[in-house]
C-alpha cells in the first residue's frame, strides 16, 4: 500500500469524524497497524460528533481494539462509549438506561481485572508531575447515567442512577444538581426546581452555567409558569449590552441581577444563549401565544449569537460575498413558530365567503376582523422572511417543510393553490427538498387535488392527523 503512509499522516490532522472513520476502515481492512493513540483520538473525535447510532458501534469498536492489544482503556473513553450507547435511538426508553448499566458494569469488572497496571499508571503520572490517571469510574461517568435515566422520566430508574452516585462516594456538583431539573419540571414539582437552583446558587454560583438555567426556564414555561420563565430571562437579558434597563421585578446589582418572585439573584455572567431563546419562542407558540413568540424572536435577532447583532455600534458588517459566517440558526424558532400556526390556527370560514364575493373593502374587513393572531396573513408575512434566509448557511428539514404546508392547510382552509404555491416557494428558495414519506404523500395530493379545483376538503384527514401527531413541548438543551 504506497498510499498507506499517507492515510496514516491523515488521521494525526483531520478533525472530520466521517472520513477519519473511513480512513480507519480501510487501512483495518488492509492489515495496516494503526497506532494506539491515534485510535485513542478517534475515541474522541467521534465521542463529540453529533449523535447518530452508528457511533456507539464505532466506539465500541475502538475501544475493543485497545483492549485487544493489551493497552489500557482510560474511564473517559469509557465514558465516551456508555453516553453514545442511549444516542441516535428513538424515544428515551428505560431499555437505553439498561444498556449503559450494562457497559457500566463491564467497565467496573474492566478495571478490576486491571487493577495492578491502574496502579502502575496513576503511581507514573505522579512521578511525572501529571495529574493522576483515571482508572475508574468518575463523576462524568454517573452524570451521564444519571443523564439518561433522567430522559427515561422512570422514578425507579432515576432512584437507581442517583444510588450508584451516592455508593461511589464521589461528591455531587451544581452539574449534578442541574441534572435532575428536567426530571422535576415533567413531574410538575416546581418547588424542587427552586430549591435545586437556590441550592446551586448558595452553594457554587460559578458553576452555574446557561445550559441548567435553560433547563429551569424550560420547565416553568412547560408547566404554563410562563411568567416565572420569563422573569429570570428578563435577568439574563439584563446582562447583555443591549439590554440594560426595564427591569421590572428584576434588580441588577454588582452580582447579578436579582428576580423577585423566586427571591433569587443570577450572577452576571450568565446571557441567554440560542437555547434561551428557541425554548422560550417554543414554550409561547405552544401555548398558543404568538407576539410573545415574535417578541423573543426580536430578542433573538438582535443578540450577540446572530449575525449583524454585534455589540460594537462602528463593526464593519460582512461584505456580500463573503462566506458565511457559524452562527446559531433561526430555524428552531422558525420551526417553534410554524408549529404553532399548525396547532392554533382555525379553519377561515370568513376567508372563504370573502374569496368569492364582495367588494375589496368587505373582503379585507373580514380578514382584519380575526379573533386569532394565527391567521394565513400573519403566517404569509412571516413565512416570506423565511425564505429570505441563506441556503448556505440555513437549510429547513423535511419535518419542517412538512408541517409548513400543514400550516398553509390550517390557515386557507386546504386552500390547494396556496399549497402549491408554499412548496414551489421552498423549492425555489433552498434548492431541491428531499420529498420523500409523509411530504411526498402530501405533495402528491397536493398535485391530484389541484386538477379537481383549488378549494377541496381533500387534505382535512392529513391536516388532522398533523394535528393528533403534532410534537409535544419537548426541550433539547
Amino acid at each position: 500500500m504506497s498510499n498507506a503512509g499517507e492515510l496514516d499522516k491523515y488521521l494525526h490532522v483531520t478533525t472530520d469524524p466521517e472520513a477519519a472513520w473511513l480512513v480507519y476502515n480501510f487501512l483495518q481492512k488492509n492489515n495496516w497497524r494503526v497506532r494506539t493513540h491515534i485510535i485513542r483520538k478517534l475515541v474522541t473525535l467521534i465521542g463529540k460528533a453529533p449523535p447518530r447510532r452508528t457511533h456507539f458501534l464505532r466506539l465500541l469498536s475502538l475501544v475493543n481494539a485497545i483492549r485487544a492489544r493489551d493497552e489500557f482503556v482510560y474511564a473517559n473513553e469509557w465514558n465516551r462509549v456508555i453516553a453514545a450507547s442511549s444516542k441516535g435511538r428513538r424515544g428515551h426508553r428505560v431499555d437505553n438506561y439498561d444498556a449503559a448499566l450494562g457497559l457500566y458494569n463491564e467497565m467496573l469488572e474492566y478495571f478490576v481485572s486491571q487493577r495492578d497496571k491502574s496502579a502502575k499508571l496513576r503511581s507514573s503520572s505522579i512521578a511525572e508531575g501529571f495529574r493522576p490517571a483515571q482508572t475508574g469510574p468518575d463523576l462524568q461517568t454517573y452524570h451521564i447515567l444519571l443523564n439518561i435515566a433522567v430522559l427515561t422520566q422512570s422514578r425507579n430508574t432515576v432512584r437507581h442512577a442517583t444510588v450508584l452516585l451516592l455508593e461511589s462516594g464521589i461528591a455531587s456538583t451544581a452539574r449534578t444538581h442541574a441534572i435532575m431539573i428536567p426530571f422535576y419540571g415533567n413531574h410538575g414539582r416546581l418547588g424542587a426546581i427552586r430549591n435545586t437552583l437556590q441550592n446551586i446558587l448558595n452553594e457554587d454560583p460559578d458553576n452555574l452555567d446557561i445550559g441548567a438555567v435553560n433547563s429551569v426556564i424550560w420547565a416553568y414555561a412547560k408547566s404554563g409558569e410562563l411568567k416565572l420563565a420569563m422573569d429570570i430571562y428578563r435577568a439574563l437579558q439584563s446582562h447583555t449590552t443591549r439590554h440594560h434597563g426595564g427591569m421590572g421585578t428584576e434588580q441588577i446589582n454588582s452580582t447579578g441581577s436579582f428576580v423577585e418572585s423566586l427571591n433569587l439573584t443570577f450572577p452576571r455572567t450568565l446571557r441567554p444563549d440560542a437555547i434561551t431563546y428557541s425554548c422560550l419562542a417554543q414554550a409561547f407558540a405552544y401555548h398558543g401565544d404568538l407576539y410573545g413568540a415574535l417578541r423573543i424572536f426580536r430578542d433573538f435577532l438582535q443578540s450577540p449569537v446572530t449575525p449583524g447583532a454585534s455589540d460594537d455600534e462602528d463593526a464593519v458588517p460582512n461584505h456580500p460575498d463573503d462566506e458565511p459566517r457559524l452562527y446559531a440558526s433561526v430555524m428552531p424558532i422558525y420551526r417553534a413558530v410554524f408549529l404553532g400556526f399548525a396547532r392554533h390556527a382555525s379553519t377561515p370560514v370568513a376567508t372563504l365567503v370573502a374569496a368569492r364575493s364582495g367588494s375589496l373593502s368587505e373582503r379585507l374587513a373580514n380578514l382584519t376582523e380575526a379573533p386569532t393572531p394565527w391567521t394565513w396573513q400573519t403566517f404569509d408575512q412571516l413565512f416570506t422572511t423565511f425564505l429570505e434566509l441563506d441556503p448556505r448557511v440555513d437549510m429547513p428539514s423535511e419535518r419542517l417543510v412538512f408541517w409548513i404546508l400543514v400550516a398553509v392547510a390550517k390557515t386557507t382552509a386546504c386552500d390547494v393553490r396556496k399549497m402549491w404555491s408554499a412548496s414551489q416557494r421552498i423549492q425555489k428558495a433552498f434548492g431541491e427538498v428531499k420529498w420523500r414519506g409523509r411530504l411526498q404523500r402530501m405533495l402528491d395530493q397536493i398535485i391530484a387535488a389541484g386538477n379537481t379545483g383549488y378549494l377541496t376538503p381533500f387534505p382535512e384527514d392529513i391536516v388532522k392527523q398533523g394535528a393528533r401527531r403534532l410534537p409535544q413541548l419537548r426541550y433539547k438543551g
